[in-house]
């Protein structure tokens, strides 16, 4: 019995033993695990902006593992230290060190304390402390000196305290601008950092004591000085940069003062002309010499007052600010002032600070949108005419402000006109902004950034993931082993849950795919398109999988042709199927979509155009995908969603923000201005009454709801109006035999069928007797002429709401700025590259037409050989881009410059598809988000180890008493 008993022991302890070996064994081969990039730690950085009336200190974090070289700075926190700048405590000892104080220690607070030794310190003082340095140098150097020893008491890592060059201030300013533009670097669709290959924007900075204006050119800097090589993104950059000293809003009021003084030989009294008539003051002498911007010396009495009455008169103004500049000598190809170099200006300009607040100030007192340098001129005699009471009603939260906005606004003028060179092309392209991206710009954010440059990267955390199913069977098990382990084996577990460190971390969201077809008139493209399945704000965020072009024509060049149309498709739609995932394919919306030419057909020949819709979608439904429908679009939704598009594109509705989420960017929208070879579309945002409901569209996209105006009109696409055309002609010259073109150039004759030129719904003339007869046509090449008999194709008299564009359609004025893409590009390009001339307004338009239209076919082969099958239409295109532009959309001096000719918008090529699709996915429920459990790379070793004794115990624990056992 108790040999048996024995026995029985043995063979239970020997498959218990068994049964754990096996357990751990399954435990350590079946979990799987994969490699997964924890977030990066953050590095940290502080930078005092000692300006010249205050302190500002800003904490700057970007993750450890940095883009090209760079850290994706953005914002922490900031903090304003308390009094004035630091210059203003010189013969003030401690007064300096002691104002930092409380922001810095919210610095040591707000910072990990891990993180203290590798954050970098810097204090950069601008030009407050330049023009102490000028007067009083030593007393200078105690103030920094003093700010820096109390700064090396901090458990930071300390860069130093320096005063901030012109040149470094300007050109920190322009990495700011561009950085928050992101013009260097962005969050592209496709879920990762990319460089947008944008061009840069200059920077015009206007401060208290100096301005600065920085810009990238490819012209030669002639002087080092201007010169400044930076290097961001993995991408080098060479700028020039000049910093103007006691050019800045205080100090030329100061210098202004002294100046009327000199000319007037009074320290008494003077009369102003740039302060408003009606307004007196009195001030201490001392106040106005007490700075190095005025190198006359101190008046003999800097106690005495200064008695000052404005007189608002703006040529007298004017006259004296224009005095403080030096526009004669200059040793350089071309200077700004004063004899300093500065290349000519080009692109973009975003105007910030005072300029920003001068200009808004302008546009407000005078209600004149400033545009151009006339513009400027006339808002700003406005302003010197106005009687200081008249100021005071008309902008009362001003206050002390007010006596200075002539004077300002008239230096503004002659500064960006006279002394950068901004004229009547280049003015349109300065932008004046409070802020760029929502974030105040200044030098400190840009200094961060080329910092960021110079410090290491850390290694990327790495964790070992498990899905969420092997995380749970994982558990089974180690309640499994609990109940059936020994005292020793309990404990040893409990050690392991309590090394292993687990959170919850959401993997990357399932893609969702979507398809469409665009079915033109002249052939057919397939899109794939893909989002997340965890959307934001009920929309995702959509980007192009690929795109596959249908051989042949649109479908409806298949109409009487059975079988054609959805044989087409065929080869685009297999690509589809290898394209997207199996899984996928029942998910898969699937969309066909027709336009202008299916639109044509359907009103000449409904019953083949419902033929051939019937056996395209019969076609795709035997695809494996969700199939939505096979539709002729409406003008209305191909605008709609043209304009949806462009938006989108240029992240209007939804961005990707430094800190490292998805953002709504609060930017106004784009109009979109589309020119197809059947129609034509206009479609933009109004804050105006929609008159007719045909024009209103409601859409929601990201969280937030847009009420958009917009029209297409049939038979205006580029192709129709060149058919339209010839009918015209041929009607006012009496002839179906021959006719005379003047949009044709001169030189250039050709013949065609006449059953080419009515084969269209757009020209209601009844067929002619003869359809296969030929028409000979002969160029003439005449502007005047083909400009006539082109706009006698709209209609421009008849309109029963409050404004129309042609054709009685109602239309609000055009607002904000617009995208004008296809032909509208494509014609604007030629038109450009054939004159020679950059079009930026109306009367710019009409002289590059002019030059298109004048020139003889043979001119044009010689010049353009590439576009030989274009040629001769161009003349027509053009003219119809300025009918249409100008007198129909009603697009004018102040409005045109805010047009853009683009091919794309971000580098994808803008059409109705990716609108509709975006719109689509509205549509489309989400999914959940797929959960990973996570343990950092550490304790996954740790539970390894672990397992490994185990098993180790567990095998001696089974040889040991199989020998007992035998």
């Amino acid at each position: 019995m108790v040999s048996m008993a024995k026995q029985q022991q043995c063979q239970i302890i020997t498959a218990t033993a068994a049964l754990f070996l096996a357990v751990i064994g399954i435990l350590l081969l079946v979990v799987p695990t994969e490699d997964v990039k924890g977030p990066p730690e953050f590095m940290y950085g502080i930078v005092l902006d000692a300006g010249s009336s205050h302190t500002a200190m800003f904490i700057y974090k970007w993750p450890a593992d940095k883009q090209n070289g760079t850290g994706i700075v953005s914002q922490h926190s900031e903090c304003h230290a308390e009094g004035g700048g630091i210059s203003s405590y010189a013969g003030n000892k401690g007064g300096a060190a002691s104002s930092l104080q409380k922001c810095l220690e919210k610095a040591m607070k707000e910072i990990p304390q891990s993180r203290h030794k590798l954050t970098p310190l810097y204090l950069g003082a601008t030009a407050g402390m330049r023009l102490l340095n000028i007067s009083k140098p030593k007393e200078s150097d105690e103030v920094l000196k003093e700010v820096a020893d109390k700064l090396k008491t901090y458990p930071f890592n300390f860069r130093g305290a320096t005063i901030l060059s012109g040149q470094e201030e300007g050109a920190y300013g322009w990495v700011t601008v561009n950085y928050l533009l992101e013009n260097y670097i962005k969050y592209g669709f496709v879920g990762q950092w990319l460089s947008p290959g944008k061009d840069t924007v200059g920077a015009l900075d206007f401060g208290g004591a100096s301005t600065q204006i920085t810009f990238e050119t490819k012209q030669t800097v002639e002087n080092n000085d201007n010169l400044m090589k930076l290097r961001l993104y993995g991408r080098d950059y060479q700028i020039y940069t000049q910093s103007f000293l006691c050019f800045g809003r205080d100090q030329v009021l100061l210098r202004l003062l002294a100046h009327l003084m000199k000319t007037q030989g009074s320290e008494r009294s003077i009369v102003h002309p740039c302060y408003p008539a009606g307004y007196s003051d009195s001030i201490k002498l001392s106040g106005v010499f007490d700075t190095p911007c005025n190198k006359r010396q101190a008046p003999n009495k800097p106690e005495d007052d200064l008695q000052i009455k404005g007189t608002g008169n703006y040529d007298q103004c004017l006259g004296n600010v224009s005095g403080l500049f030096s526009f004669d000598s200059c040793s350089y190809s071309r200077c700004s002032f004063d004899g300093v170099f500065q290349p000519n200006v080009t692109g973009n300009f975003m105007a910030f600070s005072a300029f920003f607040y001068t200009h808004s100030f302008l546009e407000e007192a005078t209600g004149i949108s400033i545009t151009s340098p006339d513009h400027l001129e006339d808002a700003a005699r406005v302003v010197c005419n106005m009687s200081f009471q008249e100021m005071s009603s008309k902008v009362k939260q001003e206050g002390s402000r007010l006596k200075d906005y002539c004077a300002v606004s008239a230096f503004v003028q002659v500064l960006l006109v006279n002394g950068y060179g901004f004229d009547y092309f280049s003015f349109p392209h300065i932008s004046f902004q409070k802020k760029a991206g929502d974030t105040s710009v200044g030098w400190s954010l840009g200094y961060m950034l080329s910092l960021s440059n110079l410090l290491p990267a850390e290694n990327v955390l790495l964790r070992k993931s498990l899905r969420s199913s092997a995380w749970t069977a994982l558990v089974v098990l180690f309640c499994f082993l609990l109940i059936i382990s020994l005292y020793f084996l309990l404990r040893a577990i409990r050690i392991l849950l309590l090394v292993i460190n687990t959170e919850d971390v959401k993997g990357p969201a399932q893609l969702m795919y979507g398809i469409v077809l665009d079915a033109g008139s002249s052939h057919t493209s397939m899109f794939i398109y893909k989002w997340p399945a965890d959307k934001q704000n009920g929309t995702g965020i959509v980007s192009q999988h690929s795109e596959c072009h249908v051989k042949g024509g649109g479908i409806s060049s298949y109409a009487g042709t059975k079988g054609g149309a959805a044989h087409s498709l065929e080869e685009c739609m297999e690509k589809a199927k290898q394209e997207i995932p199996t899984s996928r394919h029942k998910l898969t919306p699937l969309y066909l979509g027709a336009t202008g030419g299916m639109r044509l057909l359907n009103i000449s020949k409904p019953k083949e155009s419902d033929e051939v819709l019937k056996e395209v979608a019969d076609k795709l439904k035997t695809y494996p995908f969700n199939f939505k429908g096979a539709t002729v679009l409406s003008g209305k939704e191909e605008g709609a969603y043209g304009w949806v598009t462009v938006n989108y594109l240029l992240e209007k509705f939804i961005k990707y923000g430094f800190v490292g989420q998805w953002l709504s960017p609060g930017k106004d929208t784009a109009g979109a201005l589309d020119l197809g070879g059947a129609s034509t579309q206009i479609t933009f945002e109004t804050a105006q009454r929609v008159e007719n409901e045909d024009n209103l569209m409601k859409l929601r996209l990201y969280g937030r709801d847009y009420q958009i105006y917009t029209q297409s009109f049939l038979c205006f696409g580029r192709q129709q109006v060149l058919l339209r055309l010839l009918a015209h002609l041929m009607k006012t010259q009496g002839s179906e035999r021959s006719i005379v073109h003047p949009c044709y150039p001169a030189g250039y004759s050709d013949s065609i069928k006449l059953s080419g030129v009515f084969d269209t719904p757009c020209n209601k003339r009844q067929a002619p007797n003869k359809p296969e007869d030929d028409l000979q046509i002969k160029g003439t090449g005449n502007y005047d002429q083909c400009l006539g008999n082109i706009s006698r194709l709209f209609s421009f008299g008849s309109c029963s709401y409050s404004r129309c564009s042609f054709d009685g359609v109602f239309q609000p004025n055009v607002t904000g700025n617009f995208m004008a893409f296809s032909a509208f590009f494509y014609t604007h390009s030629f038109i450009q590259k054939a004159a020679g001339i950059t079009i930026r307004s109306p009367a710019d338009l009409e002289s590059a037409v002019r030059v298109v239209c004048n020139m003889s076919f043979q001119e044009m082969q010689s010049k353009f050989p590439d576009e030989e099958d274009h040629l001769r239409d161009y003349c027509a295109d053009s003219i119809l881009l300025q009918v249409l532009l100008i007198n129909g959309y009603g697009f004018n001096d102040i409005s045109f410059p805010h047009v853009s000719f683009q091919e794309k918008a971000e580098d994808n090529s803008v059409g109705w598809s990716l609108g509709y699709m975006l719109t689509l996915s509205n549509m489309l429920p989400a999914e959940n988000v797929f959960v990973r459990k996570t343990l950092r790379t550490d304790a996954w070793r740790a539970a390894v180890f672990l397992f490994s004794v185990l098993l180790i115990a567990s095998v001696f624990f089974l040889v040991r008493n199989y020998k007992k056992c035998h």
